[in-house]
């Protein structure tokens, strides 16, 4: 296993009243569902409207960076994953 960092933006306010209408929490959770990535906490948000997400992500060491940013995300949601 190792770790990766995202940061999870959102195009516009509207993207993001649009999807992330419940806590960060679940808003993480709903971003990375089958991604097979876990979701360390706790997850840092900035003051900006939208905010901008911080997540530490623990995935399996065949699972890349790249192969998680390269995943399907709702429209609206831009993730950016870097390793560790």
């Amino acid at each position: 296993m190792h770790n990766l960092t995202a940061s999870i933006r959102f195009e516009t306010e509207r993207a993001w009243e649009d999807f992330a209408q419940n806590d960060d929490e679940t808003t993480v959770e709903q971003i990375f569902r089958d991604k097979n990535v876990t979701i360390r906490k706790p997850i840092n948000a900035s003051h900006h409207t939208p905010p901008i997400l911080e997540v530490t992500l623990e995935a399996a060491d065949d699972v890349e960076a790249e192969d998680i940013q390269r995943a399907k995300y709702p429209d609206g949601v831009l993730v950016h994953v870097e390793e560790d």
